[in-house]
Order: C-alpha cells, then structure tokens, then sequence
C-alpha cells in the first residue's frame, strides 16, 4: 500500500476499518503507529467528528489537543465536536424531588466550566478552519439517559404513583446558564457552525446564554437552536425569559447567514383556556429583534415559536423611526408559528358561533389543583388534562395582518426564492401559506388540513358550493393585491394563486 496515493489510501482505510462511533479512540486508532504517512491518514478518519460525552473525555480532549501548535495537521482533521455536558449525577431517593437551587448552581458551574475549557483549547486553533460546534448537557441520574430498559420501565413506574419519580419534571425550571468570570471567555474563530439542544431530552439550557456563547464566535456563519419557550409552572420565569433572549440576540454576530430556531411552545390542549400574555405594550419584543437580525441572512427558519406580524415589518411609528428594514440576501424564509400571538389571543375560533365554550372548564382554569401542591407528583397543567380542540376555524383579521406584514417585508426581499408561513402543534389546526419564485414564475398557495373532507365534496356541489363553504378561508383583496404587487416586483409578471390538499394536490384557483 504504499504506492498508493493519500486520497485512495484515506478511502481504502475509512471504508475498509470504520471506527465504532465517534470515539477518541477508535478501532483503526492503533494502525497510526504504522508509519508517519499512515498516521496522517488516520488521524483524518478517527478526528473527523468527535463526541465529548463525560468529564474524562473532555480531560482526553484538552490532553491531545490542548497543547498542539497552531498549525497541527490534527486540528485540520476536526470537522465537528459534539460537547455533551455532564451534569452531576444523584440518587435514587432524588429521583422523586425537583432539583434544588444548590444543584441548579453547581450545575451552571460545571456547565459553565465545560464550555470554558473547550474554547480554550479552540482558540488556539487557526482561523482558517471551518468547525461545527454541537453544545448539549444532561445528568447520567436523568431518566431519558438510562442505559438500562428494565431501570428505565421502573421509573415510568414509579412515576405513576404519586411520589414515586418525577422524570424530567425534576429540572423543568431549572436552566441551565452560561456566564463570563471577568470577561475571560476567548473569542473562537474557527467555529462556523453552531447547534445548542437545550430540550428533546436533555437538561434545558438558557436561551438568553446561547446568544451569548454564540457571541463568542466572531466567524460563525449558521446558528442552529432548539430550546423552551414554556414554563406553565412558572409564566413569570417564562416571560423573562423571553425578554432576555430577544435582548441578548443583539450580541449575535453580524455576519451570520443562517439562523434555525425552535423555540418550542405547546398551547393549551384544552381550547377553552387561553394562551398566556407575554407581550406588553404594541409589539412583542422576541418578534422585533428576530427581525433585526434576519435582516443580514441568507436563510431562516423559525420553528413553533409564538410571534407576532412585528417579526416581518415594524407595527408603530417608534420602530419605523429608525427605517424601514431591507433583507438583500433572504432567498429563504420558513416560519412555523404557535396558533396564539404574543397577547394571549387564539388565531382560531370554534367553527360555529352557536357552540359556546364549556364554562365549568373555563372556571376551572383559575382553581387550585391538589396535585400541584405533591412535590413528588409529575405535575400536569390544567390546561393540558384534557383534549379539547374546538377550534378550528381561522380568525382572518389575525391572519390578513400577519399576510400582509409580510407581504410588506417580501418586497424588500429582492433575492426571495420562498416563504412559507404555517401553524404548527399536532393538537391544532394547520394552516400553510406559501409564497414560492421559480424559473419567473410567482405562486402562491394556501392549505388547511380541516378541509380534506371538505374538499371531497366538490364532486357533489361542484367549485362554486365548495367557494361557498370556505368563504371564510378566503384572504382579503387588500392581501391579494400586495402579494400581486411581490410578485410583479420579483418577476415582472403575475401572481398565481392556488389552494391546496394536505397531500399537496392543487385544486385549482378559487379567486
């Protein structure tokens, strides 16, 4: 094999000895020791993503890396690093109890101390590598880190019974943080890539500190975050939240071309309660800064998230006074939204104005629940005790505003290729409205999954009684007509307009 060229000898070897995950130290590690040529093919393979999962790998980690020249052909290797934070375990017995604020500290410590020491072993390396950074945490006492069926089925067990294992009801206000001691955190310029999973799982992790860590990446071009919005415990910690990841989003840095975010919130399952107030004043203040800063990307996605008409266009005199914005890059703007806005309203109403709310639910909303009052109980908010999806019929004030704050934004989009707004949640109605530029051509269409069986009805009252039936899904003309205006900006000619199945078969244009 040594006549053999580097690429075809780095092929034989990835193919021929895969390693067994991402470890350190993988199967093939030993075939290093060769020869300095075969050494470097491996080091390719072995450091290509590595996964830091407990505290001594992170030790192996700044051990191998920690002290290697700028320059290190290892630290070329490295294309990705999952840092997975390991929380401090606990007991059996503390399986039954919420965390305390002691644990929650000594966990932001660790938390805190992780991150610190990764990025002072990436700041010594050189700038011109491109580095995906994955930043998780999780206790190895938590339920969904069990290795072990059997252990794992007692807990849900457990749970069951009343003081018997709250799962992962045990840290659901507790988050975790990141902070500066003096302002020593090193700035990290080879970590292009971002992703922080502070829910699906693991331990929730602040949001207002993952805009600060990602300040911390000077050349981080695509952010990737998967975080809580919700906290029905506590709607007071949940609203702080809130208010400081908008604030904090201003450190992100300027240059960032993508940003993903799931700020994940599940409305109530029960409709007859209603969502919670997190905005005061006009706007809602997460809305506005999402706004700011897509105005620089290339790409974005929002995710479950509540949002207001402010993330596309400003809704007052105060916001317009500092200009209007303008996306010169945006080809890509998905949203999938909470059917509720910022101001504890549904977007949806019961489909008939003869059915009235059940009223015994409605007062039941402000009781007090016995449960609540266990500390070993997995609590359940009151809202969600029950399904109860009545509504399902679109309130178009809301959505004529929210179409038409971003129809006003789509026109200072000059390079838009695609916008998609949809509500989100498995217990509510979807709604989908797509704005696609393609080969010239404008199209628009809009779907509601409530519809399919509607929809069949067309081979009975023909398209003008089908026309009658959802009068109501129908957008108003002053809707249509900016979209028109989008659409002879983007392409000179006109707009077409479709609605469409769940299963995405065009039903022709209703208008």
């Amino acid at each position: 094999m040594e006549s053999l060229s580097m690429e075809v000898l780095l092929m034989v070897l990835c193919y021929a000895l895969q390693p067994q995950g991402n470890d350190l130290r993988a199967p093939i590690a030993p075939y290093a020791t060769v020869n300095r040529r075969w050494q470097a093919v491996i080091e390719e393979c072995t450091f290509g993503s590595i996964r830091i999962y407990t505290a001594t790998r992170l030790k192996e980690f700044q051990r191998l890396f920690g002290k290697l020249p700028k320059n290190s052909h290892r630290k070329f290797c490295i294309q990705k690093i999952d840092l997975l934070v390991e929380l401090e375990p606990y007991d059996k017995k503390a399986n039954a109890h919420y965390e305390t604020d002691e644990e929650n500290q000594r966990n932001n410590k660790i938390f805190r101390t992780a991150i610190s020491s990764l990025f002072e072993v990436l700041a010594s390396w050189p700038d011109n590598v491109e580095l995906e950074l994955i930043i998780e945490a999780q206790s190895p006492s938590d339920d969904l880190a069990c290795k072990d069926p059997e252990v794992f089925l007692q807990r849900i067990q457990a749970a069951r019974s009343r003081g018997g294992d709250v799962l992962g009801d045990r840290y659901n206000r507790r988050y975790l943080k990141f902070f500066e001691e003096s302002g020593h955190t090193p700035s990290i310029h080879a970590v292009t890539t971002l992703q922080i999973k502070g829910t699906s799982g693991r331990r929730l992790i602040e949001p207002a500190s993952c805009a600060l860590i990602a300040s911390k990446l000077p050349r981080l071009f695509h952010l990737d975050l998967n975080l809580v919005d919700e906290c029905k415990r506590d709607e007071g910690l949940r609203k702080q939240l809130r208010d400081d990841f908008a604030i904090a989003l201003r450190r992100v840095p300027p240059n960032i071309q993508g940003l993903c975010l799931k700020f994940a919130y599940n409305p109530p399952r029960d409709h007859n309660y209603p969502p919670p107030i997190l905005a005061e004043g006009e706007t809602d203040l997460l809305s506005t800064h999402l706004r700011e800063v897509s105005r620089n990307l290339s790409y974005l996605n929002i995710e479950s998230t509540v949002i207001g008409p402010e993330l596309f266009w400003p809704l007052n005199s105060q916001d317009k006074s500092s200009g209007l914005p303008s996306w010169p890059h945006l080809t890509s703007f998905v949203v999938g939204y909470a059917p509720v806005t910022p101001f504890g309203q549904w977007l949806f109403e019961r489909p008939s104005e003869s059915l009235e709310d059940d009223v015994e639910a409605n007062e039941g909303a402000n009781g007090v629940d016995e449960r609540e009052w266990q500390p070993g109980f997995p609590w359940t908010a009151p809202e969600d005790r029950k399904i109860n999806n009545f509504r399902t019929n679109t309130i178009m004030r809301f959505a004529n505003n929210l179409y038409m704050s971003a129809g006003q934004a789509a026109l200072q989009m000059p390079k838009l290729e695609s916008m998609t707004l949809a509500t989100a949640g498995s217990h509510n109605p979807r709604q989908v409205f797509k704005y696609t530029v393609a080969n010239g051509v404008a199209k628009l269409t809009w779907s509601h999954v409530d519809f399919i069986g509607l929809f069949l009805l067309k081979y009975q009252v023909g398209w003008a009684g089908l026309r009658r039936v959802i009068e109501w899904f129908q957008p108003d003309e002053q809707v249509l007509e900016l979209w028109k205006k989008v659409a002879f900006q983007h392409t000179g000619g006109e707009l077409q307009i479709y609605f469409v199945d769940s299963k995405n078969t065009e039903l022709g244009n209703l208008l």
